[in-house]
């Protein structure tokens, strides 16, 4: 006969089950309570957006100075009011900016004490809006920002001061990137070209330099490709050439080359078509495949469709087929060598169909 449980046990599991379902509905209670607090939120705000829109409308055609929509904004709306000519600046930009920048200019110094604000999203937010109306100055005060503990702080920043255009805050930028290898090269690397062509220099001076981060320095090259700035051609074929970079610093280098590089550096790709590191070689056939239409370097990539990597051996066909090189493509697709289905799908790709065997 099973023995029944001791009585205190049994108080004990019922006082737990109690204590459990309490706190079960507590959390229920607080779920709901932030969503009652965030749906009450975006409700004011879109009324005030509403009451301020038609003004500010106002003001960027002519009839009404913008410097009137600064009494329309209480105390403890200015964080919408910010959003809202944040949102416009972005869409608007030129000369309206000095519309917004006169409209923002009575709560401005809420801004610039929000920018040492404990609150991570109000320094956030400060720098956003000085990066679309602030003067000098208050570009100045956002240099330390770009060193800020929040993520997302840093790189609001960095685009912030990216949107001025002015080459005396791309330094300072570009000594912070190591900060921001979280966001990934991509992201990064958009807010260095909002500095404009202007900053290949520094952007060169970034990928060469061995002080800087891997992360660093392939946002540096991936800004570089984006910019389009041909100079850069001669610094990535230098740094694959005399030395070697960590991987991403040679796959970005490479990447950079094939964009914005010539015949003339193709001996920087040549070199790196049997490196150990898949990913390199990957890079150097593409980078090769654009510069260079000789036989021997057709050559060299039709040999790649060996490569133990598909993925590189799939590079290859590709580079074949952009170098107009199908005809022996088809005939490997044809065939049943290993590399045969990689040259069916780089023709497929292309729009080229193997002839049925």
């Amino acid at each position: 006969m099973t023995p029944f449980p001791p009585a205190d046990f049994v108080d004990a599991a019922a006082t737990g089950l109690l204590v459990l379902t309490v706190v079960a509905l507590a959390l229920t209670a607080l779920v709901v309570v932030v969503h009652v607090a965030a749906d009450r939120a975006e409700s004011r705000r879109a009324e005030r957006w509403a009451r301020w829109e038609r003004a500010l409308l106002d003001a960027l055609v002519g009839e009404r100075p913008p410097s009137s929509l600064g009494p329309l904004v209480g105390d403890g709306e200015r964080g919408d009011y910010f959003q809202l000519l944040i949102a416009y600046a972005l869409r608007l930009g030129g000369e309206s900016r000095a519309v917004f920048a006169e409209a923002a200019a009575p709560h401005l110094d809420t801004a610039r004490q929000w920018l040492c604000d404990r609150r991570a999203d109000r320094r956030a937010l400060a720098a956003h809006l000085f990066g679309l109306v602030g003067s000098v100055p208050d570009l100045h005060r956002l240099v330390p920002l770009l060193h800020d503990p929040a993520p997302e702080v840093g790189m609001i920043t960095a685009r912030a001061l990216g949107r001025s255009r002015d080459l005396r805050y791309l330094r300072p930028v570009v000594g912070a990137l190591d900060g921001f290898e979280a966001w990934g090269s991509p992201a990064v690397a958009s807010a260095l070209t909002l500095f404009g062509i202007e900053a290949g220099p520094t952007l060169e001076a970034g990928l060469a330099s061995p002080e800087l981060s891997e992360s660093a320095r392939t946002a540096c090259a991936e800004a570089l490709r984006r910019l389009g700035y041909v100079p850069a051609g001669d610094t990535a074929a230098a740094l694959l050439s005399e030395s070697e970079p960590p991987r991403e610093v040679q796959a970005a280098a490479l990447r950079l080359l094939r964009d914005v590089g010539g015949p003339g550096h193709a001996d920087a790709a040549r070199a790196l078509l049997h490196h150990g590191d898949e990913v390199v070689r990957l890079h150097a056939i593409s980078a090769l495949s654009a510069l260079s239409i000789r036989p021997d370097d057709a050559a060299r990539i039709e040999h790649a469709l060996a490569d133990p990597s598909p993925w590189v051996a799939l590079r290859a066909a590709r580079g074949l087929v952009e170098a107009g090189r199908t005809a022996p493509l088809q005939a490997i697709a044809e065939g049943d060598a290993p590399c045969a289905g990689v040259a069916r799908q780089a023709l497929a790709e292309a729009g080229f169909l193997a002839p049925a065997t």
